[in-house]
């Protein structure tokens, strides 16, 4: 049997990194190849900081340039960085994909993380599966999903009601406006909120054109959402559990620049997941200015720090992120589910 050979293409921002070099971890583990698609200055940032002195055995790294070689600084143009980005990132693909065709070493599928979902139109041009991988809970993805799939007008205009609140399908929580992705509100037109909305909007829309039933691998696992797995009909997208991508040890990053500003986008969704689904923790409050005090940051610490079921809730689910990574663990289960569709549809390789 060939052995099986994988891109994965993050977007450069430390938040889709670190579970992107896990998830790549993961997939030599299997015997796979893979390749790392990523930028020059996240190459350097890597090579910089990881605590290994080696690069791991199948996989090696394909650069391109995104216009900001030294790192994308905070005043820098975003829309001339992602018109970079997206041009570097699609040729690099590109390349990759056709020289694989050209010496008989093809490609079994390219997995793309937030905000690179042009790789998946780049993909479908050269015929070769592509997947999405998603570096947020289930649950999040629900949201999203929903927010553009017959909820936006909703939840934007009502958001910032304090009585408001709602229950997206399957999804099991009431969801108040301080729950919700911050730029799901209307009131908010700051261009960065905007410029986050139409990101989302172009993932989702591609998803849509998908010409099979889109594919999403999520980094969490089945018994941690449950309903947030099946929340969304299988005949609209398939969600498959790989994780917990927990940070690579290969990568050891202390940088925490993210462009993404992916967990403080989301940080009302994960708090209400913790607080109230997980119980591993407690939601600070904000005072009435928006800021989060020392003294009520010390009053949570304190409750935590004193609370015996939140510490033994924090261990039964680390034990069992730690069970989903085990040798027939949720991970190999549903990699292999993904990868049974795959060949179903590309007959190159027979298990």
């Amino acid at each position: 049997m060939k052995q099986r050979r994988y891109i994965i293409v993050p977007f450069p921002a430390q938040g889709h990194i670190n579970p992107c070099l896990q998830f790549s971890k993961r997939l030599i583990g299997t015997g796979a190849e893979v390749v790392f698609v990523t930028s020059i200055s996240v190459h350097r940032r890597i090579m910089k900081n990881k605590t290994s002195t080696s690069t791991p055995d199948g996989l090696s790294f394909f650069l391109y340039s995104d216009g900001f070689d030294d790192g994308f600084k905070p005043r820098g143009d975003p829309h001339r960085y992602l018109s970079e980005l997206r041009r570097g990132s699609k040729q690099a693909v590109s390349d990759l994909v056709n020289s694989g065709a050209k010496h008989g070493c093809p490609f079994t599928c390219v997995f793309y993380s937030l905000c690179v979902q042009w790789i998946a139109e780049t993909t479908r041009e050269l015929h070769v599966p592509s997947a999405l991988l998603w570096i947020e809970p289930a649950t999040v993805f629900g949201i999203y999903y929903y927010f553009f799939h017959g909820y936006e007008d909703e939840i934007k205009n009502n958001m910032n009601d304090p009585s408001y609140s709602i229950e997206l399908p399957g999804l099991p929580l009431k969801l108040t406006g301080r729950d919700l992705p911050t730029f799901m509100d209307a009131t908010k037109s700051e261009n960065n909120e905007t410029f986050q909305l139409n990101m989302f909007r172009e993932q989702f829309d591609v998803l849509d054109k998908e010409t099979k039933i889109p594919r999403v691998l999520v980094n969490s696992f089945d018994v941690l959402e449950p309903e947030a797995f099946i929340s969304i009909s299988d005949d609209q997208v398939k969600l498959f559990g790989i994780g917990p991508l927990i940070q690579s040890t290969f990568s050891g990053e202390e940088d925490h620049e993210d462009q993404s500003e992916t967990s403080f986008r989301d940080q009302g969704t994960n708090a209400k997941l913790i607080e109230d689904v997980w119980k591993t923790g407690l939601r600070v409050k904000a005072n009435k200015e928006g800021i989060v005090e020392r003294d009520e940051i010390k009053r949570c610490l304190e409750l935590v720090m004193g609370d015996d079921d939140i510490g033994r809730n924090t261990k039964k689910w680390k034990d069992l992120g730690r069970d989903a990574l085990k040798a027939g663990g949720t991970f190999d289960k549903n990699f292999k589910a993904f990868l049974d569709e795959i060949d179903q549809e590309k007959g190159h390789f027979v298990d």
